[in-house]
């Protein structure tokens, strides 16, 4: 039990997921919301997106980066934590990479599939992105180049302990702490990571997602449930919303 930490992690009395679930009750209600939004979203595209579709398929594992980041965290680890987030914000761009090299024969994709092509480095994955009409008009308009260059470069610093002098996340310890500024760190990093994945994935499938949106009321409220208020205000997601509600509204009956 100590050779793997489970101890002071998960076991004692005031162990490190007893002090964060006791201390960071309010951060913890707006992480599960994150959760129950990259739910909403994932869940969204999977009905609407044919079988074999990159990002259905991918999102899968999205998904679970982003819980794996949520549990090593409860568990103290903060650093290897923010290095789980740049998986999930990675793979989110990398199935709409592939959403244009995917439904023919020996395709990128297929290659990919079968380990006989490497996935594109992040530098050259924007690139392709943003050669993409939406996404240059995005970027025009919202600088969503910018903001996504931002965040890939703080969660990289993470991932081999760049800054290390500046955020020491492991406290100078060998084994793990609970620790609130660092929690703190965590949370807003996912915060913006859900903030950026919203986005792009409203860019790219703003069609099929306001199509569905607007025959599901019940879905619909509950991604604006759910969306935080940051991300309700970009005005990228405003203007989906808004389009959603002027389509909604011109049914026979809608308000």
């Amino acid at each position: 039990m100590l050779l793997f930490d489970l101890g002071p992690s998960d076991k004692y009395k005031n162990s490190i997921r007893a002090q964060t679930f006791q201390n960071k009750q309010p951060a913890l209600l707006g992480v599960a919301n994150l959760v129950r939004l990259d739910y909403i979203l994932t869940e969204s595209l999977f009905h609407i997106l044919p079988p074999g579709h990159p990002t259905s398929e991918l999102a899968t594992e999205s998904e679970t980066d982003f819980k794996a980041s949520i549990y090593l965290t409860l568990g103290g680890y903060y650093r290897q934590a923010i290095a789980a987030l740049r998986g999930w914000l990675e793979i989110i761009l990398a199935g709409i990479y592939y959403n244009r090299h995917y439904n023919y024969l020996h395709s990128p994709y297929d290659r990919f599939k079968q380990d006989r092509e490497r996935s594109p480095t992040w530098t050259r994955l924007l690139k392709c992105v943003f050669e993409r009409d939406s996404f240059a008009s995005a970027d025009r308009e919202h600088d969503l180049k910018q903001l996504l260059e931002g965040l890939y470069d703080d969660l990289s610093a993470f991932v081999h302990r760049r800054g290390f002098a500046e955020h020491d996340l492991q406290l100078h310890r060998h084994s793990p702490r609970y620790d609130n500024v660092s929690f703190d760190l965590w949370f807003s990093l996912a915060k913006r990571v859900s903030d950026a994945t919203v986005q792009v994935l409203i860019v790219e499938y703003a069609p099929q997602l306001g199509r569905y949106f607007s025959t599901s009321s019940q879905e619909l409220a509950s991604f604006q449930k759910h969306l935080p208020k940051e991300t309700a205000e970009r005005p990228l997601v405003a203007e989906f919303l808004a389009s959603i509600s002027t389509e909604l509204s011109s049914f026979p009956g809608g308000t």
